[in-house]
């Protein structure tokens, strides 16, 4: 079940928050299918997850969570803001 999910993390101008949620996502479901939109002056690549291009800088939020469903093929979405943090509690 868990690779029909796509963890979609649009991000700007905060590279350590986003690389935080991405590493626990990955912690609690290794297997995850982790996609990550950074539209800042200089986007940052994230480990363990897919990059998404924004094409441009600040194109906000919406054009960035339209770019993140469009990049994906599973049937499920799981949207996070990047300041959030998957954990089993």
């Amino acid at each position: 079940m868990v690779d029909q999910i796509a963890h979609i993390i649009p991000t700007i101008g905060r590279p350590a928050v986003c690389q935080r949620l991405v590493g626990s996502i990955r912690e609690r479901w290794p297997e995850a299918n982790v996609y990550v939109c950074d539209d800042s002056r200089e986007p940052h690549s994230y480990d363990g997850a897919t990059d998404v291009p924004s094409g441009a800088y600040d194109i906000g939020l919406s054009a960035k969570r339209n770019r993140l469903v469009q990049a994906t093929s599973e049937p499920l979405l799981m949207l996070w803001d990047d300041d959030y943090i998957a954990y089993e509690g």
